[in-house]
């Protein structure tokens, strides 16, 4: 039995994934929630996968490594993914990258702004993946309009990551986001996304035949391995799906989501695909799926059963219940200054905003 954990708000990748793409797998998984740790848990023996740490506090990740530490006690040699004291979460790991030259940008703290000389950047939060909340910033005057804009419109200095803009467009202006998921010793590629943005979303990318078998071949060649390994490595992440691009320089990581969506429903744009482009784009998407059901069946080749206990100390739960009520005012307190920022009473400021503080 595999367990996977994961915060109650954000486990929706992997229903969906045992409700569609990985229902023949189904009977080998049990889920688990952060939230509901308490000073003795019961667990399933086998496999854990750690899945979302960038969405926990200090507490929770210092309570999921002593799970992890019991876990690899009572059952030596079987596969503990994600120890989060050696995943890197995505400000660190930018920043390692950028160090070790395998990226030619770099990210920084708000509170490290000034330092800031190569131009243009982006403002996104640190530990999301809704994408960046600014458009490209040509200066220093533009990032502080930026960032004071973003404070007002409620984001604290601490959920903020300026990162340098990195150019990966070829010679026709076309970005590709290429994709790819890390489990347990597999490396496998997950999609290749094209479009003119420079921010690319599955949504908005271009589903012409060329791209689409440019996808397959990317998937059935997985041409970047011994370079997604390498990052993997660095990272200390064993589950995850890392988003990166080509520029001159060689591929560049964008992040790596330790909770990705493993298998979307049917789009609206394969629904506009020809019947042959529809029939490579199945190909491909079953291709990378095939891969990542076989990687996680390898976890656990024998399925076993059984039942763990184990314990966590009353302080450190209880700090984690403090940590995790004030991520909930903050998001609760965000979205609210969100709704009013976007309703019509929001109107007049949101215009006097614009003007003063643009974001783009």
């Amino acid at each position: 039995m595999i367990s996977f954990w994961v915060d109650e708000a954000h486990d929706f990748g992997i229903r969906n994934y045992l409700e569609g793409r990985g229902r023949a797998v189904r009977e080998q998984f049990t889920v688990q929630y952060y939230e509901r740790l308490a000073q003795t848990i019961e667990v399933s023996a086998g496999p854990q996968i750690f899945s979302g740490l960038d969405q926990l506090g200090p507490a929770g990740r210092l309570a999921v490594g002593e799970i992890y530490d019991q876990l690899g006690r009572l059952q030596p040699g079987v596969p503990l993914l994600n120890d989060p004291r050696r995943c890197l979460l995505r400000p660190a790991l930018l920043k390692l990258l950028a160090d070790r030259g395998l990226n030619s940008f770099r990210a920084y703290d708000v509170a490290d702004a000034e330092q800031v000389i190569r131009f243009p950047v982006f403002v996104r939060e640190a530990h999301r993946h809704d994408g960046s909340l600014t458009r490209l910033l040509g200066s220093q005057a533009e990032l502080r309009r930026a960032l004071t804009s973003l404070r007002i419109r409620g984001y604290r200095q601490a959920q903020l990551l300026i990162i340098e803009y990195c150019d990966t467009s070829d010679r026709k202006g076309i970005f590709r986001k290429y994709a790819a998921f890390k489990v347990g010793d597999a490396i496998v590629p997950a999609h290749m996304i094209a479009g003119r943005r420079w921010e690319l979303r599955s949504e908005a990318c271009e589903r012409s035949l060329e791209f689409i078998q440019e996808d397959l071949g990317y998937i059935e060649e997985n041409p970047h391995q011994d370079w997604l390994r390498v990052v993997f490595d660095l990272a200390g992440i064993d589950y995850g799906r890392i988003d990166y691009g080509m520029s001159r320089e060689g591929p560049q990581a964008w992040e790596v989501n330790l909770n990705p969506t493993m298998g979307r429903g049917v789009s609206q744009s394969r629904r506009r695909m020809t019947p042959e482009a529809a029939a490579i784009f199945d190909r491909a998407r079953e291709a990378s799926h095939s891969q990542v059901r076989s990687a996680l069946v390898a976890l656990d080749p024998e399925a076993g059963n059984g039942r763990l206990s184990l314990r966590l100390e009353p302080s450190l739960l209880a700090e984690m219940a403090r940590e995790s009520a004030r991520g909930r005012h903050r998001s609760t307190t965000l979205s609210l200054l969100h709704r009013l920022y976007r309703s019509p009473m929001g109107s007049p400021f949101r215009f006097l905003l614009g003007q003063l503080f643009p974001l783009g």
